[in-house]
C-alpha cells in the first residue's frame, strides 16, 4: 500500500508491479490541478496508472474519466478510487491506446 499526498490530500493506492506509481511529477502537478479543479468538472486522465490523479480529481468534486493502454491499471484505478471513498458513479476508467476508446459528445 502507498500513500501520496496532494495539497494537504492524502490518498491511499494498491500497487501493481505492472502499474506505473506516482512520482514526484503526481505530486507537482497535482498541485497545479488544485487550482484548475472545481465541483462538477469533467476531467479526463490520459496514461491513468494507479489512479492518482483521477482520484484527487475525484477529491475536488470532478467527474472523471481515465485512460491506459494497461488493462491491469484500470482495475488497480477502480480499487483505489473506491478505497479512497469515492463515488464509483463518477469515474469511468477505459483500456484504450490514447483516444480508441473515447467518443465525442455535445
Amino acid at each position: 500500500m502507498l500513500s501520496i499526498e496532494i495539497s494537504g490530500r492524502n490518498m491511499m493506492l494498491e500497487g501493481h508491479p505492472t502499474v506505473w506509481e506516482p512520482t514526484a511529477f503526481a505530486t507537482f502537478f497535482g498541485q497545479i490541478l488544485d487550482d484548475y479543479i472545481k465541483p462538477g468538472m469533467k476531467v479526463l486522465e490520459v496514461g491513468l496508472g494507479s489512479g492518482v490523479l483521477a482520484i484527487f480529481a475525484g477529491f475536488k468534486g470532478a467527474d472523471v474519466t481515465g485512460v491506459d493502454i494497461n488493462s491491469e491499471a484500470i482495475s488497480i484505478s477502480y480499487k483505489n478510487w473506491e478505497r479512497n471513498g469515492l463515488d464509483m458513479a463518477r469515474c469511468d476508467f477505459r483500456h484504450s491506446d490514447l483516444f480508441s476508446d473515447l467518443t465525442l459528445q455535445d
